[in-house]
């Protein structure tokens, strides 16, 4: 997170503490309920753009425009299966050298995770200031996913 972004919800959650219980509760139920809506309009969306594709593909093979070469996806297979048992000594190369990466990633991640540890109290203790609006953004969110 950028220092912008944190300290903007930084700003916005120490500005919800300031308010009323009741507002609180009225601006996360809305704000949860206009985010899940929202989520469940562009989830349908995206739902009817792949299974209409799923099914413009299945009309096109039955048609005769899509035609699949088994055969030859067939004989592709067999020769990189092949090809994966001859080099097999290289393969496992590449999965030392990935573990090794692995390795390192985790030990920056580790020094990272000490440094994130003060910020982190401080986003807990906004947390527990404003578990109210919180939680009325989960409700939000349900009565949106109850409303689509």
């Amino acid at each position: 997170m950028t220092h912008s972004s944190k300290s903007l919800l930084n700003m916005l959650l120490e500005t919800v503490e300031k308010i009323s219980l009741s507002k609180q509760i009225l601006y996360g139920t809305f704000s949860g309920w206009i985010a899940s809506y929202g989520l469940m309009k562009v989830g349908k969306t995206a739902a009817l753009v792949i299974g209409g594709g799923i099914v413009l593909i299945e009309i096109a093979s039955e048609n005769g425009y899509v035609n699949i070469n088994w055969n030859k996806i067939n004989m592709r297979i067999e020769e990189l299966a092949e090809n994966r048992h001859q080099e097999d000594g290289e393969y496992w190369v590449d999965i030392v050298e990935q573990c090794i990466d692995i390795n390192n990633e985790r030990k920056k991640f580790e020094q990272k995770s000490v440094q994130r540890r003060t910020v982190d109290q401080d986003s807990i203790q906004s947390r527990r200031n404003n578990i109210v609006f919180l939680s009325s953004i989960f409700v939000g969110l349900l009565i949106g996913i109850g409303m689509s």
